[in-house]
């Protein structure tokens, strides 16, 4: 089985889950295009001004959570490893992203968005097969930065949902999904443990999707599921109810 990547920067959620890909001895991964986040591949203009609406406090403390983050020796282990097994696979950035788009559709590889923060332009979520890993149980929390929304509104569950990409944001028929624990106030440390269960389940389900034995079922429709990015107070009430991003 041929797959294309796309993903966002390089970090422990997303090496993990690629590594897992890698190392299946059925998958053939054909190329990875890395986005940046923030909205980066807009210019550093468009970074700057949507950092800016996080707030300036709130962007000192995400920075003093992350330095002092526990996790970064999981971090560089994952990102170590990664660069590791990619020897040999092609990598995309920048402007190629029409072209790894056209170049998955074309060679009919099967492409899966691993956290991805792009839209994928509807001519090619039409005429490929599309696959999207998305931290939440859908139809619940779709959109930008779940968990952090799922931890905001104190929920005691979350989930992680791998489906088909259409046209509409997180509204694509449901492949496989689980339900885990939240078990900390961290998002961080949550969307560890969702990448630890995608890393487990997602080779054998891609095979399985590959050689048709799953059938994706429709979202239901439920009302208040879309979340879109959090504003400076978001966080500000996030950081006040005990809430970590690292």
């Amino acid at each position: 089985m041929n797959i294309f990547i796309f993903t966002t920067g390089l970090n422990c959620w997303n090496t993990e889950i690629m590594n897992s890909l890698i190392k299946e001895r059925n998958i053939t991964i054909k190329g990875i295009y890395i986005s940046k986040p923030q909205g980066g591949d807009n210019g550093l203009y468009k970074k700057v001004q949507r950092l800016l609406k996080y707030g300036f406090d709130n962007l000192l403390r995400i920075s003093f959570q992350k330095y002092f983050n526990n996790n970064s020796g999981k971090n560089k282990t994952a990102l170590k490893e990664y660069h590791k097994l990619i020897e040999e696979t092609p990598i995309y950035t920048g402007d190629s992203f029409n072209h790894c788009l056209s170049l998955a559709n074309d060679s009919n590889y099967i492409s899966i968005l691993v956290y991805f923060n792009r839209i994928i332009p509807k001519k090619y979520v039409l005429k490929g097969e599309m696959i999207n890993i998305h931290p939440s149980y859908l139809p619940y929390y779709k959109g930008v930065q779940p968990v952090f929304w799922a931890l905001l509104n104190n929920e005691t569950e979350i989930g992680v949902t791998i489906h088909k990409v259409d046209v509409g944001i997180d509204t694509g028929a449901i492949y496989e999904q689980y339900k885990l624990p939240i078990l900390s106030n961290s998002i961080n440390e949550v969307m560890t443990m969702i990448s630890d269960k995608i890393t487990i389940n997602l080779p054998l389900l891609l095979n399985r999707i590959n050689k048709k034995e799953v059938i994706p079922k429709k979202q239901k429709e439920v009302k208040g599921g879309y979340y879109s990015r959090p504003t400076s107070s978001d966080i500000r009430l996030f950081f006040r109810g005990g809430k970590r991003y690292y």
